[in-house]
This record gives structure tokens, sequence and C-alpha cells, in this order.
């Protein structure tokens, strides 16, 4: 059974020579519209500071260097992408501790996502590892498309070519409590742009690419508000590792927040149980007790139990 495998879990009127007061009309109303557009875009780009009702200690969310099957090296994706979404993160979810590679407590065997035979996300391999580390959700991605499209628009003597340069990229957030999936959203920009930024998407010339930073930066704006939405409606947790002599030890400390005297509602493990794509999930047990913070450190905390709670290994933790 998956629980003994993973015991801790994107010219105007070329034609009209004589424009006409009808036509300058027309103008002035595309103008218009694409000034509202304009305005409506760079507004996504503010991503507002979400609160955490009832919250305050602080998640610890990982984010797992971004899958990537474009033509763009991982390298530029990092440039282009990921250090400007990482900024609108941490703007935008303010009670989020984000760790990257190379930080400090980020799980050192989480080296590449973990997969089962079939390609799909190992869930329960994340879960132990979180659990181990602390981690309250996992953050994944990939960045999966950058191309170019023309469409013919406009109607009689007023029809032209347009380009257009898109992009695509998912996003999933796996939660370490359960296993399961609190978002699966893939977002897609598309801008218009001139023959020469087509031609050299084409030619898969990053370096003729002007747009491009644009592009990505709206999908960076709108998946990080995303993100933050979806974190500010899942509570922090922690985990039991161990129980020595009597005091618990939890995978969480002096980073969430968390103090001596603190008390937290304990849960069993509860049941595992298949999904339909043989991923598997924890389904949290009933409450088992309290516990007290008595000591606290860097990225642990120790804890005794409150009357005759039992507590053991694999437990869950939450604020009351």
């Amino acid at each position: 059974m998956a629980a003994s495998r993973y015991p801790m879990i994107k010219h105007l009127f070329p034609h009209m020579r004589k424009p006409t007061l009808k036509h300058a009309g027309i103008l002035l109303l595309i103008i218009s519209m694409c000034a509202c557009s304009s305005m409506q875009k760079q507004t996504k780009k503010v991503v507002g500071a979400l609160s955490f009702s009832g919250e305050r200690l602080r998640k610890k969310v990982v984010i797992v260097p971004f899958e990537n099957t474009t033509f763009i090296s991982d390298q530029d994706i990092r440039q282009l992408f990921m250090d400007r979404f990482t900024d609108f993160l941490g703007t935008g979810c303010e009670n989020v501790l984000w760790v990257k590679p190379g930080d400090p407590g980020y799980p050192d065997t989480l080296d590449r996502v973990p997969r089962m035979t079939s390609g799909r996300v190992d869930n329960l391999a994340l879960v132990e590892i979180g659990r181990a580390s602390g981690v309250n959700a996992f953050l994944l991605g990939n960045v999966a498309n950058v191309d170019a499209e023309e469409k013919e628009k406009g109607f009689f003597m007023f029809r032209d070519t347009h380009y257009y340069e898109s992009a695509q990229i998912s996003f999933q957030l796996y939660d370490t409590g359960t296993g399961a999936k609190l978002m699966d959203e893939s977002l897609k920009e598309s801008v218009e742009v001139d023959g020469s930024e087509f031609d050299a998407i084409l030619a898969k010339d990053l370096k003729a690419l002007y747009e491009l930073n644009e592009t990505l930066d709206h999908i960076a704006a709108d998946g990080a508000e995303k993100v933050c939405e979806t974190l500010g409606k899942h509570p922090w947790q922690g985990y039991v590792v161990a129980v020595q002599d009597g005091r618990i030890i939890i995978s969480s400390g002096r980073e969430t927040g968390m103090t001596a005297g603190d008390v937290f509602q304990v849960y069993p493990p509860g049941e595992v149980i298949e999904g339909k794509f043989g991923q598997s999930f924890i389904i949290p047990g009933t409450p088992a007790g309290e516990i007290e913070i008595t000591s606290v450190e860097d990225g642990k905390a120790h804890a005794r139990p409150v009357g005759e709670t039992d507590v053991g290994e694999g437990y869950t933790v939450k604020l009351e």
C-alpha cells in the first residue's frame, strides 16, 4: 500500500489614401479601446496583498524549479519569468515564507519533481518530503509554450494581417497535509506584435524578441495572484516527525512565528485512499487532543502533550 511506501508523506487603414471624418472617428474609437485594454493589463500586474484571516503563523511553501518545454533555455526562463514571478509572490502573499533552491530550508532530497512510472507527479513522495521539512505546500509549474500566429482581421479594403506572440504557463499547488492539488491553472497571454517579432519567434531567435518580457510579465502577475488567493484559503499546519522520551518534535520552528507556550490540536494521519489515476491521498483523522510548544529553534520545535493526549510520528498539528 502507499502508506508503507512513504512512511512520513501570449496600419490602420493601409489602403485608404484619403481618410474621411468617419474613418477618423473609427480610428479614435480603436485608440480608446486599445488604451483601455492596456490599462487593464497593467492593472493585473498589481497583485494585491491578501491577508490570511485568523492566521498568525507563516506558511512555508517550496517553489520547485518549473519545467520548461520551450526553445528558451532554463537560465533565460529564470531571468525572463521566474525572478519576476517570485517578486510578485513576495509582495502578494503577505504571510508566506517562499523557499527556492539554494535557500535555507529547501529540502535536500528534492532535486527534481518525483514522478510515478505513469509520469504523473508522485504526490505522496511530495507529502513525505514536505512533512519532514515543515513544508505546507509545493508550487510546481511548466513553461509550456512560446509561440507566434498570424490572423487576418478587418473587412473588405480594411482587411490586414496581424501578428501575435503567445506564451502559456501552468501552475500547480500540492498540499502536504493530504497530497491533494490545491490549485491547477494554465494561463495563456497573447499580445499583438510587429512582423519582425513574429519572424524572430519562428526563427527561435531570443535576442530579437523585444515583447516577450511584457508577455511573460502578465502571466507572472496573474499566476501569482491566483496562487496567493489559493494559499489565503488554506490554513497553516505542522507535522510531528518524532516522539522521543515523551518529547514531541515538530518540523516547523522559529521561521513560522511559532513561540513557546503555543497550543495546537493534533490529528492522527488518517486513512490513505487510492485516487482515480493511481495517486494516493491522505484523509485527515479526527482531533486526538492538544500539545503545547516548550521550545523553538530554526526549523524545529519541541512540545509536550496536554493531558492524556497520545501523539505519534506522522501526526498533523493545527492552530486551535
